[in-house]
């Protein structure tokens, strides 16, 4: 009966803008308040030492953390019973592009004409094509794309997104979910985006964890300690690892804040929220210096993710 009662309030937020918006606000205000502890101790803290003996990442390593098990999960799951899972993923985030798109492009002109950032396998787009849309998706790698989406319509390509390969004001819509932190240069990215979406257009940008938040090394499953780019050096990371992580860029929440302070002459920040993680200020109080030495912003730390919709301006 909870957990019943738990998902209809959750699919009633999800439909609701206004909701969704009380929402972030109010997980806001709560995140706030119940890491101010870990903020003076951090805010405190000596710079030294800067990093901790490579023995602690074994110790660490070792201990539970409940808040990483449904991530460990994932990643355990059969190849197939994965994929499933990213389909349902993507379809899900399909009908939230779609609803915004329905949201901010009521004319009766249709279909739209949609680009999507960071695609992976195209799937994504593929839902969209299917409601109507005429879409178009790019990765830096196509060796994921999925010959599902080309069959549905959908132009895949393999494109840099600080370079994109079309015209001015080409699309009507442009997003991007969980690659924007992946791109090694964001503000070209941006000043791509804008450059191909029409004047009166729209770019949504959905992207999460950021580096310095607890999980912004990309490194779960095969390291579980949060916040582990604040404590040991890269080479020791990948020794232990023994593999290479994906991608980040390594901006930190700040830098993305000045951006769009930046470009706020071109762009209307039509919705704004971002999505906190809170649950390893244990770690922040446990080995504060490792933190100061690297960032004297504590939001860094506990800001985890961006949603972002911004119309371009006439």
């Amino acid at each position: 009966m909870k957990k019943l009662l738990k998902s209809t309030v959750k699919k009633i937020i999800e439909k609701s803008f206004f909701l969704k918006q009380l929402t972030y606000r109010v997980l806001a205000i709560y995140a706030k308040i119940k890491s101010q502890k870990a903020k003076k101790v951090f805010e405190q803290a000596q710079k030294t030492p800067v990093w901790l003996e490579r023995e602690m990442l074994e110790t660490l390593s070792q201990q539970q953390n409940t808040h990483l098990s449904s991530y460990v999960n994932l990643h355990s799951v059969s190849d197939e019973k994965r994929r499933a899972n990213f389909y349902e993923r993507d379809d899900v985030k399909a009908k939230q592009v779609a609803d915004l798109i329905k949201t901010c492009l009521p004319s009766p002109k249709s279909p739209k004409n949609i680009l999507e950032i960071g695609t992976q396998t195209g799937i994504l787009s593929y839902f969209l094509q299917r409601m109507g849309h005429l879409t178009t998706a790019i990765d830096l790698n196509s060796k994921l794309f999925e010959e599902k989406a080309i069959q549905e319509g959908v132009k895949l390509l393999e494109m840099d997104a600080t370079q994109l390969q079309f015209e001015d004001e080409s699309f009507d819509f442009i997003f991007s979910f969980n690659a924007f932190e992946h791109i090694n240069d964001p503000e070209a990215a941006l000043r791509e985006m804008i450059r191909v979406c029409q004047s009166g257009g729209y770019i949504y940008l959905c992207f999460d964890p950021l580096y310095m938040s607890p999980l912004g090394l990309h490194a779960i499953p095969v390291i579980t300690v949060p916040y582990c780019q604040f404590f040991w050096e890269a080479e020791i990371l990948h020794d232990f690892a023994g593999c290479n992580f994906p991608y980040v860029n390594g901006w930190p929440l700040e830098k993305y804040r000045q951006l769009w302070n930046d470009y706020n002459h071109v762009l209307t920040q039509k919705r704004y929220n971002e999505a906190y993680n809170i649950h390893n200020l244990d770690l922040i109080m446990a080995y504060p210096s490792c933190f100061k030495s690297k960032t004297e912003n504590f939001d860094n730390l506990i800001v985890s993710g961006i949603q972002v919709l911004f119309q371009k301006k006439h």
